[in-house]
């Protein structure tokens, strides 16, 4: 039912009468005005339309007067196509020369015909999907017409004719019984759907009067304007927007071109018509954008409309969008896509014959078919809208820079509407040397001076700027907003520092908080790094922005500087054509774009951006430049812009033969004649003379190279089909030739081209690289697959690195070396690489794809960038590519059976590669606002998936995710849900069509494996599967059975005896027989910690404790106040991949919300409590507590923490305890806190390790060799004369025969300074890892040990721990010791390469002097003499011939004490003095003591030793001694097998467990449920049918148990899922006794039926299964351990509604056969 209409008051109805509206016409010409005369003529030439709307008022008005509502389904529904001068259209009756017309009371139209007429037609029978055939044979067959309403007369005859109709309603010719139909009708509630519109005729033109329809916007329903209202602040139509949509044309559905300036308003009118057709006319429309960028933008931009009208939005850029499109049964669809995308989209909606879903494509920047193979692909797309779209298609281009319209109107057929229309005034100037110009007419002097420029700085600022653009820009900020174009993306950077240096340093203060948040946002998209320049020049108002810059980076720059935070961009001049980004000032800093002069099309758009509607007055353009330039510079801002040419014929056709192509493979045409008569169609063919191009013939050849290519086949009559040549060919250019005689068909490799999207010249190339690839292809890495996928654009835009290239192949792995010589590279190219410079195409793409090799393996973009030298936005860019590719590349192979298999991998592969995340950030990565930083931030708080988001608030979004905007938050919000609605409605139309019958398993993949499996564990997260073999080796295996890694066992012959899963999926637990257990990351097997205990790992199990809660005591603020660390460099030695990839975070201590513990058990009867897996917080010795040695089979901690249930086996027997862990539960946040302390402190000491390392290895005893040569030197000389000759030699210049040979023949010239830059370069790297490494790591220990100090001292929390104030402290002064010893390192280290520096160069000059070289050798000055003096007494004055040790920095970094102590410093040093003389002082406690002979090596371990000391020996002893038996019950005192299986669950206070008690196979299992009293409900459970028995069991969830059993007479292993509803009810409560076992008639027997869902495992001996409920996969391993089995379980069997009826009365798979 309609909306009331506030005119009307409410309980009466308004009288029944007739109105005229008249108005001022609109006209689309110049200068605004039209004769009556042509407005009359428009009418006429104007297509009469036919409406009919019946609406509703109120229906308590209407039950009130007698009147019943009717269904929905019986109903006059009839909407609006909107007439060119009026709001809305009328339905009118003629009967018998009379006209009636009745307004209904909401002001909406009824219809009004007479009684008699009323009388013989079936309003009941009126169906709302047909009713406009019925009603239009009805009227013909009773003699009336339908006509509609028509555009406005004259105020003359508009008195005339209201005059009339007055007359007639007064005179009451309309009945009652009419007015009471009328009205019931009215009551169906229509909505505003136009379901269509009738052309008719016979009533003249302006007979009828307009009616004006209050309750709409533009043809659209009323709160359409609302929103419109809501989401831009919108509440008026520009004068031009609202005639534009009032020409006949556009509201009869022509085409239309819509040329107008930049900002003039065109998107507006693009949208309406865009929402028209969604909303009114119910079909999809499309968006086509030049951009991907642009793109992603729109869909933001249109998401709160899609939400709030009820459509929705589906992005086709990049990897996103799916061919064809969904087809949606409830909803339309707005495709928002590139221009290659769109070309997807239009071919597979014609090959599925649903083009017509399609009602409005909307081309903006349509100038671009003028550019390159871009612009023929949109020509190829707007042609075949016209060739198969013609009548049913309306095509609306758009731009503001195209000179030749005529033939751009021609091509697209379209009404053209132009006009010169700006709402703001653009004033355009030159500024040349120090003077502001202005266009002129005088062609003599075409410049005008207006001003001179005064720049408001000093001289010093004016050298610094001497084009004096920091002046211009002062002149409107900050109060204003300022673009400047630059030619080149480095001036673009230059031109932001150069205004920073000039601008005052005032600037700072405006919008700082802003500035601050929105840099804050740049690192966190970044993983914590941002750009150097951004850092600077973003605190004053200023950015750069050009595609260096990756996608986060420019839209956070785009969105600060919209809201006012940012006052100037330096841009290139892509902005332009990109988003929407107005100023009040543009400056376009040179008239250069790179090294091209400008053209007056780039001019228009950049200077287009100057002004902004509803801000400012005016805006400003000016365009710098010299005087040379000046007349170039005049001509270009007056001069027409360019035509826009047609790409078809360029790039030697291929455009041409992509289009003839396509059409051929749509069944648009199929011989010469229709191609022929397509092309003719074309933008190339219209401009053919102007180009100098005969098309037909290039047509022809297009033809003959496309069958020479493969591309087609032709079928001759009587013929089958054969491939075409140039010999097949020649028959087309007879001039007697039939066109029919020979049909041309696509080849199999043509249709994969253009299914693909793929170039034709690159499709035979690619088409053998992929066959090639596939003979070959290696699965152990993803890198053969990447390389396939490759782009081959990239190739020759990214200029491959020798050095870097070399590097990384000599770091390949072995699978990777594989990929490489498969592809045909090896050590050999290599080395021509390095020597010659030579690289043939395949180096370059294997190049290009290592780049995305990185990429995949999610290195942050900053790595990949810097690794590669390359720009950051250029490796997205890549990505962004390499993902369009590899999907064009999946519909490439999709049409070539022989490569099936490619399709397979590439379906998963290539969503993946979209993004380079992990598989959970996927659902994540489809909201357009979101990247992989943000996502992997929503998915760390706890939004999982796009309903969590959707259902978020936006307070709470903001609060939960750090450096998020209210207004991203709100369109993060928006996308969620847009995206979320069309996830429903395609599941709503999938359940609509087919019927979910049953839970079934699926089997994915059946595998051999080379060794023998031992363990099985699927991820609760992921679709992962941890694997374990009789190697020793743990694997990761993805649900498609490829694999992630392999883990090496830490000594050859150790078996892995257990594993599990930390709750949230991303660490592995793998405990070994020899004691040891290691937690390995997901991603790529990154070791995080390591453990050791006594006996073989039993039992691991990985308990979340209660939900989180606010932890009030304790706050870490470390984040505010340390600086987060610098990544280590690989030129000082390894990086830990988890450094290297998350640095704030390695172990992902911080994304760990909620409390966990890892619970390690072992064979000797011990069990561990690991609190988030770093922090040992507990040591139970079941030996100690129980009285007897055990071996621990099985042990879990309840939810709550406080009770451990632990299954244990002691000599003979089997026992079940419960021990009371109350003081964890209790104390759970406090653990916590303490817990994500000391991960932080792990974390820094491995980076400690790391970069001491790092100082080791660049070290690496740099001078051993000049130490040798000097001891033979020594054996040569007396004893105590060598530091004697050196010193005679460098006072005297005299030289011994010894040394000058010493000199001249063992160190050499070449030698020395070989020597001398060695020890130079690594004394640098040594100087950088202590400054920026070794000493800010101690900073932020000693900070987090303060913590812990803090902590400590507060016993009454922390107490229980076991942490002590005085040990903590002693950690801390261990820290302080590490401090001081660095920073002495740090002092001899830059001691002594000045000392060497000094020294080399003196004995370089000496050996350039004794060699009698001409060269002149540097002087040595009076200092660095007695510095060098000084060197030579205390280095080679020794009476030790035989050891010399002039390097003293490499002492620091051995584990001994110190040889040459810096004691003589210290002597000296007041403090110290002050110490030694008040011990009392020095032992306190408060001073952090210096140890003058220790290493750096060994202060490190002590400070290890100490922080072990306080964290994993005191804290495991105190809370350990807290346990206590709870409960003890003997399950069995007859164990016939030790390997017992135990499978538990926890639901709330209760714990399910299963355990076999037999051997396997065994007849029953022992089922237990234990509540929080420690009350026994227990039995043993079996199959009634006694042929079953147990293999294998798991939990899948709470409420469901697999078994695998067997059926023993047929040998058959059958997999069934049983409530544990249907095993708990037949349990009983025991009395604790000694042996719940022993006496089997004691203890309950449950039968259990063969019932639920289970699947037979035929031709299969299985023996093993594990299972994931969360996941929703299962795996069968065979009985011999070498098979294995991957299922997807509750996979749902889709039947069609006949079968499902057919087979209600017979068995159905997976029921009993006993019960059916």
């Amino acid at each position: 039912m309609g909306p009331p209409c506030p005119a009307t008051s409410r309980g009466k109805l308004s009288p029944v009468i007739g109105r005229r509206v008249t108005r001022k016409s609109k006209t689309s010409t110049h200068n605004g005005t039209e004769s009556h005369a042509e407005s009359v003529s428009k009418r006429k030439r104007a297509k009469p339309q036919l409406t009919i709307k019946l609406m509703a008022d109120n229906p308590n008005i209407l039950k009130e007067e007698g009147f019943t509502p009717r269904r929905k389904s019986k109903r006059i529904a009839v909407s609006p196509y909107f007439n060119d001068h009026v709001n809305g259209t009328g339905f009118m009756a003629i009967e018998q020369g009379k006209v009636n017309e009745v307004q209904s009371p909401c002001t909406e139209m009824l219809l009004a015909l007479d009684s008699s007429f009323l009388s013989s037609l079936d309003l009941d029978g009126v169906d709302a999907e047909h009713n406009l055939v019925d009603m239009k044979s009805q009227c013909h067959d009773s003699g009336i017409g339908l006509f509609p309403m028509c555009s406005p007369v004259s105020s003359r005859e508009s008195t005339k004719t209201q005059d009339s109709q007055n007359s007639f309603f007064q005179a009451g010719q309309i009945g009652d019984r009419i007015r009471r139909s009328l009205l019931r009708n009215s009551t169906a509630g229509l909505d505003d759907t136009v379901l269509s519109d009738l052309h008719l005729s016979g009533i003249p033109e302006g007979s009828i009067p307009p009616v004006t329809l209050p309750d709409s916007f533009c043809g659209l329903p009323k709160h359409v304007g609302q929103v419109l209202k809501d989401q831009r602040g919108i509440t008026e139509l520009y004068d031009w927007q609202k005639e534009c949509l009032n020409m006949p044309g556009v509201q009869s559905g022509r085409n239309l071109l819509l040329c107008l300036p930049t900002s003039g308003g065109k998107t507006l009118v693009a949208e309406i018509l865009l929402l028209k057709q969604i909303l009114s006319q119910k079909k999809n429309a499309m968006l086509v954008l030049p951009y991907v960028s642009i793109v992603q933008e729109k869909v933001r931009a249109m998401a709160p409309f899609a939400l709030a009208l009820d459509f929705l939005i589906e992005e086709y850029a990049g990897g996103k969008g799916g061919f064809p499109p969904k087809k949606r049964r409830n909803k339309q669809s707005l495709y928002i896509a590139t221009i290659e995308k769109a070309q997807g989209v239009v071919n597979t909606l014609l090959e599925a014959g649903r083009l017509e879903e399609l009602g409005l494509v909307v081309v903006d920047e349509v100038h671009m078919l003028g550019e390159g193979s871009r612009g023929a692909l949109l020509e190829n797309l707007i042609t075949k809208l016209h060739l198969a779209g013609k009548g049913i298609i309306q095509i609306i281009g758009m731009s503001a820079t195209i000179s030749n319209l005529q033939q751009i109107k021609q091509f697209l057929d379209a009404d053209l509407y132009t006009c010169h229309f700006r709402p703001v005034e653009l004033k355009e100037f030159i500024k040349m040397d120090n003077g502001i110009y202005e266009k002129v007419t005088n062609e003599a002097m075409p410049l005008c001076l207006l001003r001179q420029i005064c720049p408001p700085y000093g001289k010093k600022e004016q050298s610094l700027d001497p084009d004096l653009v920091g002046a211009l820009v002062m002149e409107v900020i900050p109060d204003h907003s300022c673009l400047i174009f630059c030619p080149t993306k480095k001036n673009c950077e230059n031109v932001a520092q150069l205004l920073c240096k000039i601008l005052p340093i005032a600037m700072q203060e405006i919008n700082k908080d802003a500035r601050g948040i929105l840099l804050k946002g740049l690192k966190n998209e970044n993983a914590g790094l941002i750009c150097p320049v951004l850092k600077k020049t973003i605190p004053f108002g200023i950015a750069y922005h050009h595609s260096g810059l990756t996608t986060d980076e420019r839209r956070l720059i785009e969105e600060a500087y919209l809201d006012g935070t940012l006052c100037v961009i330096c841009c290139t001049s892509t902005l332009a054509a990109g988003v929407n980004l107005p100023a009040r000032r543009v400056i376009l800093r040179s008239p250069y774009v790179g090294k091209d002069f400008i053209s007056r099309t780039q001019y228009k758009q950049m200077s287009g951006r100057a002004g902004r509607a509803g801000l400012d007055s005016t805006g400003e353009s000016f365009l710098m430049c010299s005087p040379k330039e000046a007349l170039q510079v005049a001509n270009l801002i007056s001069g027409p812009v360019d035509c826009t040419l047609s790409s078809l014929g360029k790039e030697d056709g291929q455009g041409l033969c992509t289009f003839v192509l396509s059409i051929i493979a749509l069944n648009i045409a199929n011989n010469l004649k229709n191609i022929e008569m397509c092309v003719a169609k074309t933008l190339y063919a219209i401009q053919a003379e102007e180009l100098k191009a005969d098309v037909f013939k290039e047509a022809k050849e297009c033809l003959c190279w496309m069958a020479e290519q493969g591309l087609l086949t032709i079928k001759k009559d009587g013929e089958g089909e054969m491939m075409g040549n140039q010999k097949d060919l020649q028959v087309i250019d007879k001039e007697n030739h039939k066109p029919n005689q020979e049909d041309l068909r696509i080849s199999r490799l043509g249709k994969a081209a253009i299914r693909g999207c793929v170039p034709l010249s690159r499709a035979k190339v690619l088409y053998q690289d992929l066959c090639k690839g596939v003979e070959t292809l290696v699965l152990d890495t993803a890198l053969h697959l990447l390389y396939l996928v490759t782009p081959y654009d990239y190739v020759d835009l990214i200029e491959p690195v020798a050095s870097i290239y070399s590097k990384k192949y000599m770091s390949l792995q072995e699978a990777d070396l594989r990929v490489a010589q498969i592809v045909g590279i090896n050590e050999a190219a290599i080395v021509r690489l390095m020597t010659k410079g030579t690289m043939d195409t395949t180096m370059r793409r294997f190049y290009v794809a290592l780049i995305l090799y990185d990429m995949w393996n999610q290195h942050p973009i900053w790595y990949v960038a810097d690794r590669y030298m390359m720009h950051r936005g250029l490796v997205q860019n890549l990505l962004t590519s390499a993902s369009s590719f590899a999907s064009n590349v999946l519909h490439f192979v999709e049409e070539l059976e022989e490569l099936w298999a490619l399709k397979q991998l590439l379906m998963p592969f290539t969503e993946r590669l979209a993004y380079c995340v992990t598989a959970e950030l996927l659902p994540l990565m489809e909201l357009p606002a979101v990247k992989k930083g943000r996502a992997r931030q929503l998915y760390q708080a706890g939004y999982r998936s796009l309903e969590d988001v959707a259902k978020a608030g936006i307070q709470n979004l903001v609060r939960d995710i750090e450096h998020l905007s209210r207004k991203t938050a709100q369109q993060i919000i928006t996308s969620a849900k847009v995206e979320e609605a069309a996830m429903e409605e395609a599941e709503e139309k999938g359940n609509s069509s087919k019927v979910t019958h049953l839970h079934i398993m699926r089997q994915l993949e059946q595998r051999h494996v080379p060794s023998n499996i031992t363990n099985m564990l699927w991820s609760p997260k992921m679709d992962l599967i941890a694997l374990s073999n009789t190697k020793g080796e743990v694997l990761l295996h993805r649900l498609s059975w490829q694999k992630v890694w392999v883990s090496s066992p830490p000594d050859v012959g150790i078996l892995v005896s257990s594993f599990c899963w930390r709750p949230d999926g991303k660490i592995l637990a793998v405990g070994y027989q020899n004691g040891m257990v290691t937690l390995l990351e997901v991603e790529k097997a990154d070791l995080m910690e390591r453990f050791n205990f006594q006996g073989e790992i039993s039992s691991l199990t990985w308990t979340v404790g209660p939900l989180a809660t606010p932890c009030t005591f304790f706050k870490d603020d470390s984040g505010e106040y340390l600086p987060k660390l610098p990544l280590l460099s690989e030129s000082f030695g390894s990086v830990k991949s988890s450094w290297e990839r998350n640095p704030n975070d390695p172990k992902g201590i911080k994304s760990q919300e909620t409390m966990n513990v890892l619970c390690v058990g072992t064979s000797l009867g011990t069990i561990s409590l690991i609190a988030l897996g770093v922090l040992p917080i507990a040591q139970i010795d079941l030996k100690i507590l129980t009285g007897n040695s055990c071996h621990i089979i099985h042990s879990v901690l309840s939810d709550s923490l406080s009770h451990l249930l632990v299954t244990v086996s002691e000599s003979d027997r089997l026992s079940q305890i419960i021990l009371d862990t109350g003081e964890l539960g209790l104390r759970h946040q406090e653990v916590m806190v303490v817990a994500q302390k000391y991960g932080q402190i792990s974390a820094l000491m491995e980076y400690l390790a790391l970069a001491i390392e790092g100082i080791t290895e660049s070290w690496q005893n740099i001078l051993i060799e000049m130490d040798s040569k000097l001891a033979a030197y020594a054996s040569r000389v007396p004893p105590g004369t060598v530091a004697a000759d050196f010193l005679e030699l460098l006072m005297l210049g005299t030289v011994s025969d010894e040394l000058l040979k010493f000199l001249v023949h063992d160190i050499t010239e070449k030698g020395l300074k070989k020597l001398s830059q060695s020890v130079n370069l690594s004394y640098t790297n040594i100087q950088k890892l202590f400054a920026k490494h070794l000493q800010p790591v101690i900073k932020c220990i000693s900070y987090h040990l303060a913590d812990v100090l803090g902590m400590a001292a507060c016993s009454r929390r922390f107490g229980f721990l076991g942490l002590k104030a005085e040990i903590i402290n002693h950690v801390m002064l261990a820290a302080g010791s590490l401090c001081y010893k660095t920073m002495e390192a740090q002092q001899v280290t830059d001691y002594y390469k000045t000392s060497f520096a000094t020294c080399f160069r003196w004995l370089h000059a000496v050996i350039l002097r004794l060699s009698d070289e001409s060269s002149a050798t540097e002087s040595i000055g009076e200092m660095e003499l007695r510095f060098i003096a000084d060197f030579i007494v205390e280095n080679l004055d020794t009476e030790d011939r035989k050891h010399f040790t002039l390097e003293k920095v490499g002492q620091y970094l051995k584990d001994e004490d110190l040889p040459h102590p810096m004691s003589k410093q210290s002597k000296n040093n007041q403090w110290l003095k002050f110490l030694e003389e008040n011990p009392w002082l020095k032992d306190s406690g408060l001073i952090i003591p210096k140890h003058e002979s220790k290493s750096l090596i060994q202060e490190h371990k002590a400070l290890t030793a100490a922080i072990k000391d306080a964290f994993l020996v005191q804290p495991p002893e105190v809370l350990g001694s807290s346990v206590r038996v709870q409960w003890s019950q003997q399950l069995t005192s007859e164990i016939e097998d030790v390997n017992l299986r135990v499978s538990h669950c926890m639901k709330g206070d209760a714990t399910y467990l299963l355990i076999f008690h037999e051997k396997r196979p065994a007849s029953s299992v022992l089922a237990l449920l234990i509540n929080k009293n420690s009350n026994v409900e227990a039995a043993c459970i079996k199959f009634r049918n006694e042929d079953f028995v147990f293999l294998d069991f798991q939990f899948y969830n709470e409420e469901t148990v697999s078994f695998l059993i067997q059926d023993v007479p047929n040998a058959t292993p059958i997999m069934i899922q049983l409530p544990w509803g249907s095993i708990s009810s037949g349990l009983e409560i025991q009395q604790q006794n000694d042996d719940f076992l022993s006496q089997r008639d004691t203890l309950k027997l449950h039968l259990l039926n063969l019932n639920g869902s289970y699947e037979r495992l035929e031709h299969t001996k299985a023996g093993y299964i594990a299972v994931s409920g969360s996941r929703k996969v299962a795996s069968v391993l065979s009985e011999d351990r070498k098979v294995i089995r991957l299922f997807e379980m509750e996979a749902e069997e889709e039947l069609d509604e006949e079968e499902v009826g057919d087979s209600s009365g017979g068995l159905v798979k997976g029921s009993d056969p006993a019960s059916g």
